[in-house]
């Protein structure tokens, strides 16, 4: 018996990219709102990307890094039209979001593809489930 392949959709792609550019967005209020976060707004965009990479990577079967890397495009499409309308960014920082998102989602999705490897490893390892005892 062989397994179903899945494969995300289109909608799934954009889901992920919404979900880096707001996650994006409220990492750059939180610096603009207090500086302290101004350290933190390059980890914070490798999370959001590595979030939402890793729930879209969870959606397929194979080919993780592939569509991890497909929700990094999909997530520079949008932000290259999101983020610069925010607060006027110079070209670098630009720059700056856009390798995070690329290197964000890339992690996502290495870490999707050990998480569905653990849970096959499990799922092999694992005893057949036996029937209750029927009472006679």
């Amino acid at each position: 018996m062989t397994a179903k392949v899945r494969t995300p959709k289109f909608f799934d792609y954009f889901a992920g990219a919404i979900l880096t550019n707001g996650l994006a967005t409220m990492a750059i209020y939180l610096a603009a709102y207090e500086p302290f976060f101004q350290y933190l707004l390059i980890p914070l965009w490798f999370l959001a990307a590595g979030v939402s990479a890793y729930l879209v990577c969870m959606r397929t079967s194979k080919e993780h890094l592939l569509v991890g890397a497909k929700t990094a495009v999909a997530s520079i499409a949008v932000g290259v039209v999101m983020i610069p309308t925010l607060q006027g960014l110079e070209l670098g920082i630009l720059a700056l979001i856009l390798v995070c998102f690329l290197l964000g989602s890339i992690g996502g999705a290495y870490f999707a593809l050990r998480e569905q490897l653990k849970r096959q490893k499990l799922a092999a390892s694992a005893p057949p489930p036996t029937p209750p005892p029927v009472e006679t």
